[in-house]
């Protein structure tokens, strides 16, 4: 099945999803961006790490943007352009304010580290750009970019 997506996805520029807000079903999104950015001649090391940053955002969508209520969906597009896979991923939560690109300081014990926070940190190492748009009332959208190297 995935050969077929790989051949089908050679002949597209930008696909789309739509996915009930499930953590189970997370690892469909990111065999589908995995698949579709290798299709368009990214090195495996870097699907990887694009695949890994496309699961901390999408967990964020269902978990934070829909309120992991699996009844909610979201939605996502991923597209090539000018040698990049960019990934569009939009969900109708409250928003948030995407974090400063450098983390403040850790805590001195591991006993005062919080639990979470660390997927848009992840996210942002393991690609080339992250965005996050907050549209009050409407869709809010993450934006993933990672470089195609030959």
């Amino acid at each position: 099945m995935i050969e077929g997506l790989r051949q089908t996805f050679m002949d597209s520029s930008i696909i789309f999803f739509e996915m009930p807000a499930d953590t189970s079903l997370i690892v469909v999104v990111c065999a589908l961006v995995k698949t579709f950015a290798e299709a368009k001649g990214m090195k495996k090391e870097d699907s990887r790490r694009l695949e890994l940053a496309v699961d901390e955002i999408a967990t964020n969508a269902v978990m934070y943007g829909c309120g992991g209520d699996s009844a909610k969906r979201y939605r996502g597009e991923v597209e090539t352009r000018e040698g990049r896979v960019i990934v569009r991923i939009y969900e109708r939560g409250p928003g948030f304010v995407l974090p400063p690109e450098q983390p403040t300081a850790l805590p001195a014990s591991i006993q005062d580290i919080s639990i979470g926070g660390r997927g848009i940190l992840l996210a942002r190492k393991m690609t080339d750009e992250i965005r996050y748009e907050n549209n009050p009332g409407g869709e809010n959208c993450f934006t993933i970019i990672k470089r195609i190297v030959p």
